[in-house]
């Protein structure tokens, strides 16, 4: 696999997602049957790695622990998202809103390392989840 990020349209576009107003995303754990499993596979890691990485799942494709620190899988030069530092300085421009999508008991543990790090303003959950996070 080849970088795309190099490109000037994906340049661009990388770019232009910079500096939206409004961010709209969900957050996955790790589980076998991801797209991001998937692309680490191509580098020659798996699921089982990744955990002894410390990796807790993902926002936007970018890899992180239990703590919401980021945590590099090797993948991240076939991706076209958003860095995880830009999704973390948005989140605290007042201009700027990043909303979080995502439930479920499975997902309690990402949800929650992205509160650590202040990955997102406001937070779509279930009640459940709500409750395991309080």
């Amino acid at each position: 696999m080849r970088s795309l990020r190099h490109k000037p349209g994906i340049d661009a576009f990388c770019r232009a997602l910079q500096e939206l107003d409004f961010y709209f995303f969900s957050a996955s754990h790790l589980r076998p049957a991801s797209e991001l499993i998937e692309l680490a596979e191509t580098t020659g890691k798996d699921i089982d790695t990744l955990r002894r990485m410390g990796i807790t799942g993902d926002y936007l494709f970018n890899t992180i622990d239990a703590h919401g620190e980021y945590l590099p899988c090797g993948v991240e030069a076939y991706l076209i998202n958003l860095p995880l530092v830009k999704l973390q300085k948005l989140s605290q421009d007042t201009q700027c809103q990043t909303i979080l999508i995502a439930g479920g008991h499975e997902k309690v543990e990402i949800i929650r390392a992205g509160l650590s790090s202040r990955l997102f303003k406001i937070l779509i959950t279930d009640d459940r989840s709500a409750r395991s996070l309080l």
